[in-house]
């Protein structure tokens, strides 16, 4: 299968938001060379009219769905090489799974086309991410030749290859450049600050990041949230940018915001799928639930944060409270009898938990009177329900979709090993929601076929858990590769993997556009993970001629939790808020609807072709 790219609307109003601040404003230099792109040398010479570009930004500003700003941002900085540095910073918001990496490239493209730019760097976060940005320019590059005929490019990653020599060298073509932001923020380590060995073979003494820096590059900032420590303002400082561009769906700094696409406006224009929430409340019959979020000091005591059950007029529901030393859950929760003599002895730092009289111990993160193996059950049971409900729905519209489902996992040996439980869980739950679903026994694939796993690994094939951590970076590159390879393989009908479980580590930079389920499976609890589960899954899905499906009716993320709806929903809403996706306006993030309310719509083919013939 090949991805198809097309110009979408939204897209296309993305570019033109950054495009139209430079008309007038970018000056391409007078000396440059008969039959050479203005920024063949890089853009030191370029002039950058800021009164004019400042006008531009009212301009632009006030057409988008932003604040009208008639004041330039800029971001001002010593850089790590000593330099004062002093920079116009425009920000660009797209809800994640519209096409974000696809406009940035876009946009620079255009701006070569327009102004004669040839110098661009992409700076990014994480191997995740980085992965991402060249699997797209794999795949959009016949789309993007054809659209920009008469603008050649090349692309390379910072430390591979010749990509820091070729991007340096003078040249009429765009060159583009992937950088870690972790390549640069360490002088004292980084390689990148070393001078030649040999400078007089090479016929220069620069550094590399002096090299880049000599460029004056246009800086494409992936994630800028990521980079907002003051190191790291100083590491992209010290790229000496022309102008730096930042696109991100949850802006923590948005300096000049000229573009907006926010998730209420992408759902609502069915730009991504709309999400629904199965919620499988976590406890056991007759057994106190207790989950600690975390311990906090307040005038030097320390207070616990946790969710119990609470008798109320409505039934029994989850409630946060207060934890305290002497605290008495059985008063807490209005009553419950399991909770009688359930009463605060103590709480500990390192690990932080609480520990109560009965000698009963919580450590944040986790939950106590939970049956973690039916919990699961439970989410696996529903996510092939509805996967196979959903692929029932597409094929009776005559769609050529193939349906995916992902399951985070928390620990390798959940799934790997001998006391792996998943692998059998999954393949008795296949076969039991294959026959309720009234298909015939004989039809039945073998469940073991239908799996693909995804875990870090050394070099040596060992599968390891990670957290996401620096020092995990090597392990879990090997399972971005993997997963990022394998993208277009796993969309083929002829393919029977559909049921990807991934590590709960390996939770951003990548998505497949057909994942319409994601459960997550996990031992503890995070509050800053609601929108990575959302983001896997929320880009449209295509056929498998590879061209996109932009059909509302069946369109839908569907969420495996193990919490409660309402809980889930608040959230999530939390979430957008910490992260910065309000964007100041009130929209907190998309609108999740209860997967129990769900209406499963089905079109007979025959009878819907005929509709539209008379």
């Amino acid at each position: 299968m090949k991805f198809r790219f097309d110009d979408q609307p939204h897209q296309s109003a993305a570019v033109a938001a950054v495009v139209d601040l430079f008309e007038g404003a970018l000056v391409p230099p007078r000396d440059a060379l008969a039959g050479q792109a203005a920024g063949a040398d890089g853009h030191a010479a370029f002039g950058l009219e800021r009164e004019i570009l400042a006008d531009n930004l009212a301009a632009v500003t006030a057409r988008e769905s932003v604040t009208v700003q008639r004041e330039l941002d800029l971001l001002t900085e010593t850089d790590l090489l000593g330099v004062a540095q002093a920079f116009p910073n425009f920000s660009v918001e797209m809800e994640t799974g519209t096409g974000k990496t696809y406009v940035y490239i876009s946009t620079a493209l255009r701006l070569a086309e327009q102004y004669g730019l040839r110098k661009f760097v992409i700076l990014v976060h994480s191997i995740a991410i980085r992965a991402g940005v060249v699997k797209t320019f794999e795949q959009t590059e016949e789309h993007f030749r054809a659209k920009y005929p008469n603008v050649p490019y090349s692309w390379g990653v910072l430390g591979e290859n010749s990509a820091l020599s070729d991007f340096a060298e003078p040249s009429s073509t765009v060159q583009f450049l992937v950088a870690s932001v972790q390549s640069l923020d360490k002088p004292n380590k980084n390689t990148l600050y070393a001078s030649a060995e040999q400078p007089q073979l090479w016929g220069d003494d620069l550094t590399g990041v002096q090299q880049i820096a000599k460029a004056r590059p246009v800086v494409l900032i992936d994630e800028p949230q990521n980079m907002a420590t003051s190191l790291r303002r100083q590491a992209i400082a010290t790229l000496n940018p022309l102008v730096a561009l930042r696109y991100s769906a949850t802006h923590k700094e948005p300096f000049n915001l000229v573009h907006r696409l926010g998730p209420k406006q992408a759902a609502e224009a069915s730009l991504v799928k709309r999400v629904s929430v199965k919620g499988i409340v976590a406890g056991e019959d007759g057994k106190p639930y207790v989950r600690l979020d975390k311990l906090r000091s307040i005038r030097k005591r320390l207070m616990g944060e946790a969710i119990i059950d609470r008798a109320s007029a409505n039934g029994v529901r989850r409630t946060p409270v207060v934890l305290q030393n002497g605290t008495d859950l059985f008063e807490e929760s209005g009553g419950l009898a399991q909770y009688r003599g359930l009463v605060v002895e103590s709480m500990e730092r390192r690990p932080d938990r609480v520990i109560f009289e009965n000698g009963l111990t919580v450590r944040a993160g986790q939950e106590s009177g939970v049956d973690h193996l039916a919990v699961w059950r439970d989410q696996i049971r529903h996510t092939i329900r509805q996967h196979l409900n959903r692929q029932g729905q597409i094929d009776s519209m005559g769609r050529d979709v193939k349906v995916l489902s992902l399951f985070f996992v928390e620990h390798v040996a959940d799934y790997v090993g001998d006391e792996a439980s998943l692998p059998a869980m999954f393949d008795e739950l296949y076969r039991k929601e294959w026959l309720r679903a009234g298909n015939v026994v004989d039809d039945m694939p073998d469940p073991a076929e239908l799996r693909v796993a995804y875990f870090p690994s050394t070099k040596t094939g060992i599968l390891k858990d990670t957290a996401g951590r620096a020092s995990d970076a090597e392990y879990e590159a090997r399972a971005y590769q993997e997963i990022i390879a394998n993208k277009e393989l796993i969309l083929d009908r002829a393919n029977p993997r559909a049921f990807i479980f991934s590590h709960s580590a390996l939770k951003e930079g990548w998505d497949n556009p057909n994942v319409f389920q994601v459960g997550f499976l996990r031992h503890t609890r995070s509050e800053l993970e609601r929108r990575q589960q959302i983001g896997r899954g929320l880009r449209l899905p295509v056929d498998q001629s590879g061209r996109r499906v932009m059909d509302p009716s069946m369109n839908r993320l569907t969420l495996i939790v193990d919490e409660s709806f309402t809980e889930f929903r608040d959230g999530l809403n939390a979430e957008y808020v910490v992260s910065g996706g309000a964007g100041g306006d009130g929209d907190s993030g998309p609108e999740v609807e209860d997967a129990d309310t769900e209406v499963t719509v089905r079109r007979r083919p025959a009878l819907f072709r005929a509709h539209l013939i008379w």
